[in-house]
């Protein structure tokens, strides 16, 4: 693959999960002054709400960011206000949009086992004929584990004919880390459409943070083009690339297995990364998916951050949107090929694995809606 193609690959998607705030003193009027600055700045900055075409709020968002800040009377902790000003968030987008005392890019580099108690990769050879692979995130460190998983050929996975791939609860992570099971996938030819980053003086002081996050000369290089582009083209949608759509092939060589079918199950929990990994396994003709909607974080991506002026705040935004042609997508999510009733317990939940090879094993995973 092209390095440019590596590029988008890191870049395109954090993790939904941010840290929880601490109970730092604060008083109302800080609270006041951050939640007008997050208000004014969002309409200013944020990809996803320039998309949008909003100038001012909505009146639902309006109603809500009012009806939250006659709440402000009794705040005494960064932990009293982020909960004043979260429902405002969230009611203009439910993924990407965060206020927390604590950087989202802390833990860039943290290995995945570091922030969770799930284990990261999980396989069973279920059949002669199906092998599965659970994996749980696509954080830092998750490419080197997968390919030692794949490499090794566990439980058959690159011999099997059928293979299920559950991402039911991966919440993101960074692209780069799926390629793995791109390759898991045989020899193909994937195309992308390039983000388009929205060019303002915060946003091009917010994106240098990619310099620091992939330090290399071939990054640094290709960061100082784009963000020289953005200041020539100030208040104006700037493409990651010279092209609007960007090919990635799997060429034999680089193909790990060449499997029948592959099922990937997927839920409201697949998000961010995630999503964007659904959006590439469905253009390989022999890949089925099954589940519920994806969470619904992808439209509107590439994580910016903000320092509040109490300097206890950080307002993390987004910097870039890509038109999928799916609507509403940051709302809905991503639908399955063949859509799955919500588990309602465990059996329900574990009984999907089993549907799937089922559908695999008699070949009716051809037939999808």
């Amino acid at each position: 693959m092209k390095k440019y193609i590596i590029t988008l690959l890191l870049i395109a998607g954090m993790s939904l999960t941010h840290s929880a705030t601490t109970d730092i003193s604060f008083n109302n009027e800080q609270c006041q002054q951050d939640f007008n600055f997050i208000a004014k700045f969002l309409l200013e900055n944020d990809a996803g709400i320039h998309a949008d075409g909003w100038k001012t709020y909505p009146d639902i968002i309006s109603k809500t960011l009012q009806t939250q800040q006659t709440k402000i009377t009794q705040i005494t902790t960064i932990k009293d206000c982020v909960e004043i000003i979260e429902p405002f968030l969230r009611t203009i987008r439910k993924g990407h949009l965060w206020a927390s005392d604590q950087s989202i890019f802390h833990d860039f580099h943290l290995n995945t086992d570091s922030n969770t108690d799930k284990k990261p990769i999980e396989t069973q050879q279920l059949s002669e004929l199906t092998t599965y692979i659970k994996v749980t995130s696509f954080r830092e460190g998750m490419k080197g584990k997968l390919e030692k998983v794949i490499q090794s050929n566990q439980d058959n996975i690159r011999s099997s004919p059928y293979i299920i791939i559950d991402v039911r609860e991966s919440n993101g992570g960074n692209d780069s880390n799926y390629l793995p099971l791109i390759q898991l996938l045989g020899q193909h030819e994937y195309w992308f459409q390039s983000p388009k980053l929205f060019s303002t003086p915060e946003n091009i002081k917010a994106w240098t943070i990619y310099k620091t996050l992939l330090n290399s000369a071939s990054h640094n290089k290709w960061n100082d083009a784009i963000t020289a582009k953005m200041r020539t083209q100030l208040w104006r949608w700037v493409s990651l690339f010279d092209r609007n759509e960007i090919k990635q092939t799997i060429h034999k060589q680089e193909a790990w297995a060449q499997p029948k079918k592959v099922a990937i199950l997927m839920s409201s929990e697949c998000g961010s990364s995630c999503e964007q990994f659904i959006l590439t396994v469905k253009q390989h003709p022999n890949v089925i998916t099954m589940g519920q909607n994806s969470y619904g974080a992808i439209a509107a991506s590439n994580m910016l951050e903000k320092l509040t002026p109490s300097n206890k705040i950080y307002l993390s935004y987004t910097g870039t949107y890509v038109n999928l042609g799916i609507q509403d997508v940051d709302r809905l999510g991503i639908p399955p090929q063949i859509k799955l009733t919500q588990p309602r317990d465990k059996i329900a939940y574990d009984a999907e694995v089993s549907l799937a090879q089922s559908l695999l094993e008699n070949e009716k995973a051809y037939k999808t809606n």
